[in-house]
């Protein structure tokens, strides 16, 4: 039979774009409303958003990217953000895998692809069966003409390539009967014309090529990779730059107001850029804060900012391989911004040396006289910053609820009360030599005959002939003092005013601190006080203080959560004479009831997932996580069902089989047999029947 020759008006399937352009409208619409107080709702909205292909999925990523660049002080909410969406968005609700069929409908080899969707402008049908919509399409002769989709919603229905051409068959959503389907197809020369793009590679199973598919389209895999391409751009400024130059080359040809709205233009822009780099920094940092990007990753932006390399010696000592290259004006502050948000976090035991190179640098900076001084101070700052156990001086201006607006206003109403107050007519008794004028009270060294408000006092502890009543006043023991809700003296009550005297004194505002149970601790000051407690039990070995130290992160939200991620960590990084001790340690706490089995289960979860990764810093990562993992089984602080759970969502099913391996290999067959027996089936559904059998035999 001759083949058909193509037309140049054949028909080519047309992709309808509105779902992606929905998606877009959606997000915005969203991410506009975000604050602190909606951010539990809002986050829901946004990680129930349908993601059909990952087109969606980084159109999702973008805007939040862009939004956490625009608005620095916000990034910690767009770092959680990203959290819950890595969290929930799972690959597999857009992740297709398409077999190669020969004649007889069987799969020779599979590759995957992330962007089939259902929203076709048109089709080719209705058909009784698949294997008509098959045959319709490797039959060009007998084709009918497509029909124009409309509204009508569809679903995959199964999707092939068969001599060199993509078929996929659709169902339709809300149609009553079983046997109507229709079809898209066309050749894989037409297939980037057509809008679908394949893996590059051919895998002979379709679980190897679902389990690659997975891992390279994973929320937090796109999340880097953003992330990695937005740091890399060789020089944000260098348009700015080249425009600026020209402009300076040009401005005499321009009169006096087209130079002005030139350079308030160029300045305009140079702040934007400013802005946009010290938030994107600002919000890289925030997402190592919540584990979502690996240290060595801070560490690259950190010599990269610096423009450094750095070298080992034989004796293991890190140095710098190049330190003359010179670091552009956004880099000192891109720099020290970083080391302001993740200062106390990657300021750990494993980073110690590495910090030392840094700062080293940084510290001989702060000498040379050829940098600006806006930036020496910042750096000098920095060193106070570090040595201050990267405390503060000036509290970072971060997103806050409504009631927390409201809280710092009336805070600063008190205040502000107070310092009125204070200043007014009983300024006269702060005179040292004392005054018979009313007020406050002066303190005199020989005796008082002032003070209405209070009385005057000596250094014998007697005030005058009347005692502390001052002129017409009552004793101040009995004295009743007006307090508002939050347990503050209300500014301007009437109660504690003195007699009805001419000379009586002006109110006495007294601010009572409102009493308060150990403080809600979060953030740094949340990890830092973990890491004390931690520091103070391998010092002392005392169980009691721990247990009270412990009962003081009661009412601070995921410290326990926390409490078992960081030492987790630190069992990872950590001394080898440390690490059983901190096992023992958190064995305790779990038998004293203070950290609970969900504690253990989420404040393990994530770190497990990326155990990969971590060993890729940590060559003993498996074998250290392994003895933890034992030990609280155990005790039972955790569940086989949550750990197998765990090991599904590794990107590398071998991950899975070596810590299945070495936990197994220091059990017991008794504590074997309890734990993974009952989830065997699934163990086989992870690593396969082969390697199944190779684990049973090592245990």
């Amino acid at each position: 039979m001759k083949p058909l020759d193509q037309s140049e008006n054949r028909w080519v399937p047309v992709k309808d774009n509105s779902v992606t352009a929905a998606t877009e409208k959606k997000v915005n619409s969203i991410l506009n409303k975000m604050t602190r107080e909606k951010f539990e709702k809002l986050a829901g909205q946004i990680c129930d958003i349908p993601i059909e292909s990952r087109k969606v999925l980084e159109i999702i990523i973008e805007k939040v990217f862009e939004k956490a660049i625009d608005e620095p002080a916000f990034g910690g909410i767009y770092a959680e953000l990203c959290k819950r969406m890595a969290d929930r968005v799972t690959p597999e609700s857009f992740i297709h895998v398409i077999p190669h069929v020969n004649s007889k409908g069987e799969g020779k080899s599979f590759q995957w692809s992330s962007d089939v969707g259902t929203a076709d402008t048109e089709i080719i049908g209705p058909y009784p069966t698949v294997k008509e919509c098959t045959e319709a399409a490797l039959d060009g002769a007998n084709r009918p003409d497509p029909v124009i989709r409309g509204d009508m919603e569809m679903s995959i229905d199964s999707l092939c390539i068969r001599d060199n051409i993509f078929i996929k068959v659709l169902k339709p959503k809300n149609e009553t009967e079983d046997n109507v389907f229709y079809t898209v197809f066309f050749k894989m020369e037409n297939a980037k014309e057509c809008g679908l793009e394949l893996s590059d590679n051919s895998y002979p199973s379709a679980g190897a090529c679902r389990k690659d598919a997975v891992k390279k389209n994973s929320f937090k895999r796109s999340l880097l990779n953003m992330c990695q391409l937005e740091f890399e751009k060789s020089d944000i400024y260098s348009e700015f730059k080249k425009e600026k130059k020209l402009f300076e080359e040009t401005k005499s040809k321009l009169n006096q107001k087209e130079q002005k709205d030139k350079e308030k233009d160029l300045e305009f822009r140079r702040i934007k850029i400013k802005k946009q780099m010290i938030g994107f920094i600002r919000f890289i940092g925030e997402l190592y804060k919540i584990r979502m990007l690996k240290e060595h990753i801070m560490h690259e932006c950190v010599r990269s900012l610096l423009k450094i390399k750095m070298t080992q010696d034989d004796d293991g000592t890190y140095r710098l391989a190049n330190e003359n290259e010179e670091m552009d004006g956004e880099d000192h502050e891109a720099l020290c911004k970083l080391f302001m948000t993740i200062g106390s976090s990657i300021d750990n035991d494993k980073s110690r040396e590495f910090m030392t190179v840094y700062f080293r640098k940084i510290s001989k900076m702060t000498k040379e006289s050829s940098l600006n001084s806006r930036f020496r101070f910042m750096y000098q700052d920095l060193i106070e910053q570090r040595g201050n156990n990267w405390e503060t001086r000036r509290q970072e201006e971060t997103a806050k609820t409504l009631d927390e607006i409201k809280k710092d206003v009336e805070r600063e109403e008190r205040a502000a009360a107070a310092l009125s107050a204070g200043g007014g007519r009983g300024n006269y008794g702060n005179d040292r030599r004392g005054s018979n004028t009313g007020g406050g009270g002066g303190a005199n060294r020989r005796a008082s005959y002032g003070g209405g408000g209070g009385g005057g006092s000596n250094n014998r502890g007697g005030g005058n002939a009347r005692g502390d009543r001052g002129f017409g006043g009552q004793n101040d023991s009995r004295r009743s003092i007006a307090t508002d809700a939050d347990g503050f003296t209300a500014v301007g009550s009437k109660a504690g005013k003195q007699g009805s005297s001419s000379q009586s004194a002006a109110p006495h505002v007294r601010v009572l601190a409102k009493p308060t149970g150990p403080p809600i601790l979060s953030g740094d000051k949340l990890k830092n006080r973990i890491r004390n407690i931690r520091q103070e039990y391998l010092a002392d070995n005392n169980e009691s203080e721990l247990m009270l130290a412990v009962d003081e992160l009661t009412t601070s939200p995921d410290a326990f959560k926390e409490m078992v991620g960081l030492n987790h960590m630190q069992v990872l990084e950590g001394k080898d004479s440390e690490r059983p001790r901190i096992i023992q340690m958190l064995v305790l706490l779990s038998q004293k009831g203070k950290i609970s089995q969900t504690h253990f289960e989420e404040g393990l979860e994530l770190n497990l997932e990326c155990l990969e990764d971590l060993k890729v810093d940590i060559p003993r990562a498996f074998i250290l996580t392994a003895d933890l993992l034992n030990a609280l089984v155990k005790i039972q602080a955790i569940r086989a069902s949550w750990f197998i759970g765990v090991c599904k969502k590794m990107e590398n099913p071998e991950s899975a089989f070596d810590i299945m391996s070495l936990m197994g290999a220091k059990m017991s067959p008794a504590d074997v047999r309890s734990f993974f027996s009952p989830v065997e089936k699934t163990i086989k559904e992870i690593i396969g029947q082969p390697q199944l059998e190779q684990l049973k035999s090592s245990w």
